[in-house]
């Protein structure tokens, strides 16, 4: 398995619920970076009356030999 590198938030569209990534993607160097974002995402969401989810996903970089 690879090392992880870091976190990113990952959107789950209202309608579809399928994964994507928010544009402007940070990649977090600590999950409470992340889980800053994700709230922030969140509240904004619900303040213009969206149900998006949010979750966190670890980074991992994949061995080229795999």
């Amino acid at each position: 398995m690879g090392e992880a590198i870091g976190y990113v938030v990952v959107e789950y569209n209202q309608a579809s619920r399928m994964p994507d990534l928010p544009c402007a993607v940070t990649l977090h160097r600590s999950v409470d970076d992340a889980r800053a974002e994700m709230e922030d995402l969140a509240a904004e969401t619900a303040r213009v009356g969206r149900r998006e989810r949010y979750a966190i996903a670890a980074v991992i970089l994949e061995d080229d030999d795999a």
